[in-house]
């Protein structure tokens, strides 16, 4: 008897043993599942603030800004799934949510990569130079628009006589190539007209030659390139109105106005400096 009661304690000892051991296992098993859901529903969050900041600056397609939306509805569901320990299916709506930021994140990175590469910036000074050569020889003043830093610089040979701040439209950061896109153009221009007080609706405005025979070679397939891009002032409504424009405050737009006449250089460039991501002025 006492034997058999040896037995079974110890088999007893042992079934319990191995039970610890299984739960100890299950709850591993569990707490990975649950730190690699928390893991992947954070990237995600970081990745999709990080959009959220900068298309706030720069342009996304509607069908981009739709799915970017839709993620957030996602990674809100993951978050109330860790909430309630469901933490795969936490993963899984994390890793869908990464799928509906994939266009938005593309787009973002198409824009900022022109001013990453470095073929870019070295035309982009060398078109600087050249109207900076220009404005030497001719003693005449000159105009250079830096896109990524969001100003107007105002020369006289290459002494810069003043900077102004400037705004630009929903998709001012990218080259324009057809009408509609929103988009500054770049390339070396000439104010062609001054409009003053009472000739445009936004206050003063010096328009350019957009397009002139470079951006007709250069944009074969366009069927409309567009136009009437100008330096101007605001509205009464602000100035988030511009549409491949320049825009500058009214005070700063009377200044530069009384400052070139017609026939000014204006060439408008992505930056002259050697930028990474996190430069941007945005």
């Amino acid at each position: 008897m006492i034997r058999e009661y040896d037995e079974i304690r110890n088999h007893l000892t042992s079934l319990s043993s191995e039970g610890e051991i299984l739960l100890q296992s299950v709850s591993l098993k569990k707490n990975k599942t649950r730190d690699s859901a928390v893991e992947e529903v954070r990237s995600v969050e970081t990745l999709a603030n990080r959009l959220r900041e900068q298309s706030e600056k720069l342009f996304l397609t509607r069908p981009a800004r739709k799915k970017a939306v839709q993620a957030e509805l996602l990674l809100g569901e993951a978050r109330h799934d860790i909430d309630e320990g469901r933490y795969r299916a936490a993963r899984e709506q994390a890793k869908r949510a990464r799928t509906f930021l994939e266009p938005a994140e593309r787009e973002i990175n198409a824009t900022l990569n022109r001013y990453l590469e470095r073929k870019n910036v070295i035309r982009w000074r060398r078109w600087v130079r050249e109207t900076l050569d220009w404005s030497r020889r001719n003693a005449a003043p000159v105009i250079v628009v830096r896109k990524a830093e969001r100003t107007l610089t105002l020369y006289q040979g290459e002494r810069p006589i003043k900077v102004y701040p400037i705004n630009l439209g929903f998709n001012g950061l990218n080259d324009k190539r057809s009408v509609g896109d929103g988009a500054t153009p770049e390339g070396a221009y000439r104010v062609i007209l001054k409009k003053d007080l009472g000739e445009t609706k936004y206050h003063r405005a010096l328009l350019i030659n957009y397009p002139n025979e470079r951006d007709r070679t250069r944009i074969k397939r366009a069927k409309r390139l567009g136009g009437l891009i100008e330096i101007h002032g605001g509205r009464n409504e602000g100035l988030e109105e511009t549409l491949g424009c320049v825009a500058l405050d009214n005070d700063q737009m009377d200044d530069l106005f009384s400052r070139v006449p017609n026939g000014t250089p204006v060439t408008i460039v992505g930056t002259t400096n050697d930028l990474t991501s996190t430069d941007f002025a945005l």
